[in-house]
C-alpha cells in the first residue's frame, strides 16, 4: 500500500459545533458489529479440534469505508479521554438470497453499529475506544428509503467528568451519590 500525501488545502474540514468536531461521512451505510463465519480446524497428529473465526466481509467493507472517508479529513489522534456522539442513517436494502428469495436487511441493533464504528475509528480519531468516557448515539433513520450516512462527533476531555457534571442532582440523590469536595 502506498501512502498518499494530501495537501492541507485539499482536506475536508470538520464541522465545529457544540464543543465537538463532527465528521460527516456520506454514502456509508452503517453495519452492526458481528462475529465472522465460524469453522473448525484439526490439529495434526490427532491433537484435537479448534475453532476458526473468519472476517465478516460486509463488516470489514464498512470499517474500510469509515477509515477511507476519515482520511479525507485532516484528523489527529485525540489524546487520552474523550466524549463522542454518533448519528446513523441506515438503508435496509433488499437483496436476493442464495435460494432466489427477496429479503430485506434486518433492523440493526444501535449498540452493535456503534461498536463497529468505534473499531473503525481507532488509530485515526482516537487511540483506543476504551478512552471514551461517555457517548450519545442516535439512529436517525433505518428504512428502505433512508440515505446512508454516518456523522461522528468527538471532543477531548482531559479528565474524567465528576458525577455532578454528567448527572442531575435528582439522580445523584436517588442513587445516594454525594459530590466529593476537595
Amino acid at each position: 500500500m502506498v501512502a498518499v500525501s494530501i495537501p492541507p488545502e485539499n482536506f475536508k474540514k470538520p464541522i465545529h459545533a457544540d464543543g465537538f468536531m463532527y465528521f460527516d461521512l456520506v454514502m456509508v451505510n452503517p453495519e452492526p458489529w458481528r462475529v465472522g463465519p465460524v469453522s473448525v480446524g484439526r490439529r495434526r497428529g490427532g491433537g484435537g479440534i479448534y475453532p476458526i473465526v473468519g472476517r465478516d466481509q460486509q463488516l470489514h467493507a464498512y470499517e474500510m469505508a469509515i477509515k477511507e472517508q476519515l482520511r479525507e479529513y485532516q484528523t489527529f489522534l485525540l489524546p487520552g479521554l474523550y466524549a463522542a456522539k454518533y448519528y446513523f442513517w441506515r438503508k435496509r436494502d433488499i437483496y436476493t438470497t442464495p435460494n432466489q428469495m427477496q429479503h430485506r436487511k434486518h433492523e440493526a441493533d444501535l449498540t452493535n453499529i456503534v461498536k463497529a464504528t468505534e473499531d473503525a475509528c481507532q488509530e485515526i480519531l482516537f487511540g483506543n475506544d476504551r478512552d471514551c468516557v461517555w457517548h450519545h448515539n442516535y439512529m436517525m433513520d433505518q428504512d428502505a428509503d433512508a440515505v446512508p450516512r454516518v456523522v461522528i462527533g468527538v471532543t477531548p476531555l482531559g479528565v474524567r467528568p465528576s458525577p455532578s457534571e454528567v448527572m442531575s442532582p435528582e439522580l445523584m440523590t436517588a442513587l445516594g451519590i454525594e459530590e466529593e469536595v476537595e
